[in-house]
């Protein structure tokens, strides 16, 4: 039976559609601005931008909490930061998803037909828009792919979150942290609600980034 209140399920598609357009664009051009990248001289930037991967959750909430607190170098935009908002919520899911977009599109667009790209360049195409008329189309599978994995990583994150949204009813609380407090409390029926539910979304998710891999290797 589903809880009366779905608030949590609902937020937490929210920030996690809002966290992966963000992550989309970002990981896409970064991928594109490092392809043909030796790798010592991607290494530092690669390094940052792939830690939230292997970092402890709250690693990574701590920093961002100095960075969107009120000493922190986004209060340039709002003085008194951003910690324990919505915003904060999108820009933790963004750091923990970015690294599977990347990987997604960096692998989509190294299977690109170099060729192509070269021909459009020498009939005088920019390198930006032969990126976005060819290689963009032709990596539509893995950009696919890598843009419901970041979907699904931004609908599960918890700790990074927890840490700098905090557990806001209707704000900030997302189905991983009403889980959490559901079980904390000892309401298990709510929780085993919640844990269907995500459940089912991973499922879906997991189905469709497989069908997309099936169709990508037989093209």
């Amino acid at each position: 039976m589903l809880p009366s209140d779905l608030s949590p399920l609902w937020l937490s598609l929210h920030i996690a559609a809002m966290a992966t357009v963000g992550t989309t664009i970002l990981g896409t051009f970064c991928a594109r601005a490092m392809l043909g990248v030796k790798l010592k001289h991607r290494l530092i930037f690669e390094t940052l931008l792939l830690c939230p991967m292997v970092l402890p959750p709250t690693v990574v909430g701590y920093v961002l909490m100095l960075f969107l607190g009120r000493s922190g170098p986004l209060a340039f935009f709002h003085p008194s930061g951003f910690l324990f908002s919505k915003v904060a919520a999108v820009v933790a899911a963004i750091i923990v998803s970015l690294p599977l977009m990347y990987l997604s599109a960096r692998a989509a667009f190294r299977q690109v037909d170099r060729h192509l790209v070269d021909a459009a360049e020498s009939f005088g195409a920019g390198r930006w828009r032969s990126f976005l008329s060819i290689m963009v189309p032709m990596a539509i599978p893995g950009l696919s792919a890598g843009m419901l994995l970041s979907f699904g990583r931004s609908l599960g994150e918890f700790g990074a979150t927890l840490m700098v949204a905090g557990n806001i009813p209707n704000v900030t609380q997302t189905l991983p942290i009403a889980l959490y407090f559901d079980v904390e409390a000892g309401n298990y029926s709510q929780a085993w609600v919640w844990t269907a539910i995500a459940f089912a979304i991973s499922g879906i998710i997991i189905a469709v980034t497989n069908y997309l891999s099936e169709r990508k290797s037989f093209h």
